[in-house]
């Protein structure tokens, strides 16, 4: 059996030991907060190592768990695009910001808002983003192509904002 591998942030030292059994009633709760503080120093050990600042709320260790995520998988990273190829013009960013007009104005509108009412009155409001060069029919099936392709990340940007304003 071979040595594991060297980790890149180096040697926490040896497993926390409880002072207590977990099992021992007189002192459970104590031995079990003493070794999570202990955890937690290493946690901040580690995210020193990885030049994370920051203490409180939630980015610092979301940060830090990517950092340990994106060792381990590359599907994680963010890349460039490859030079000379790009995606379709609603795939890309113009994709992202076009779901975000049309959600703005559907729910600006109301109750029996469509699609098609939002697109007309994004037609109104935003003729120097060229979509009143763009037929209501084109335009909403670059909507519907721009939200099956960034859907998830749309939704995942949606809960996040639902329970931030929380």
């Amino acid at each position: 059996m071979g040595r594991k591998p060297k980790r890149p942030w180096g040697d926490l030292g040896k497993p926390i030991e409880r002072l207590f059994r977990r099992d021992d009633e007189r002192h459970g709760e104590f031995a079990q907060n003493a070794a999570f503080a202990e955890q937690y120093g290493k946690m901040c050990e580690l995210k020193a190592s990885y030049e994370i600042e920051g203490e409180t709320g939630w980015r610092p260790w979301y940060e830090l768990a990517l950092a340990l995520a994106l060792e381990r998988d590359d599907g994680l990273k963010i890349i460039d695009p490859p030079k000379g190829k790009k995606a379709a013009r609603w795939r890309g960013a113009e994709g992202l910001q076009l779901i975000g007009h049309v959600e703005y104005l559907k729910k600006e509108q109301g109750e029996g808002a469509t699609i098609e009412s939002a697109i007309a009155e994004l037609q109104q409001l935003k003729p120097a983003y060229g979509v009143d060069k763009i037929s209501p029919d084109h335009l909403r099936k670059n909507y519907q192509d721009a939200k099956r392709h960034h859907g998830c990340a749309v939704r995942r940007f949606e809960e996040s904002t639902k329970h931030g304003a929380k």
